[in-house]
């Protein structure tokens, strides 16, 4: 082969850090017990609980916020040509 050639070579070097946080009830823990829809003048027993729900008046609400972390971190090595 005639004429001149080159060779390319490269390396990337970079220590990557990442580090999520998660929670086991990300998206909340909701409980509906009819408190909300009950008769204020006989209130034993007489809500509704899935009325609460579609009213959207929960009884207690609660959230694990963060529950744990993940990720690492690692020095990456890249060699190319």
């Amino acid at each position: 082969m005639q004429g001149r050639q080159f060779l390319k070579l490269g390396v990337l070097i970079r220590y990557f850090r990442w580090l999520g946080y998660d929670s086991s009830i990300y998206a909340g823990s909701f409980s509906f017990t009819g408190a909300e829809t009950q008769n204020p003048a006989a209130s034993a027993g007489t809500g509704d609980a899935f009325a609460d729900f579609l009213l959207g008046y929960p009884a207690s609400v609660a959230r694990a916020y963060p529950g744990a972390n993940f990720g690492g971190q690692q020095w990456y090595k890249q060699i190319f040509g």
